[in-house]
């Protein structure tokens, strides 16, 4: 992810339990919507936004 400028998934100490519970739901449904929202919300950092000119 950091080579092609998508910066990194970072999951802070802070907001690691509501990730365990995240994931588990996922695990048991299968629907990764939650995950997903939880992730590009609070757990990407690093980005490179590329303008056009």
């Amino acid at each position: 992810m950091i080579s092609n400028g998508f910066g990194i998934i970072s999951v802070s100490e802070e907001l690691i339990e509501e990730f365990y519970s995240l994931l588990i739901d996922y695990y048991e449904s299968n629907d990764m919507k939650n995950i997903k929202n939880f992730i590009y919300n609070k757990c990407i950092d690093g980005i490179n936004f590329k303008q056009n000119d």
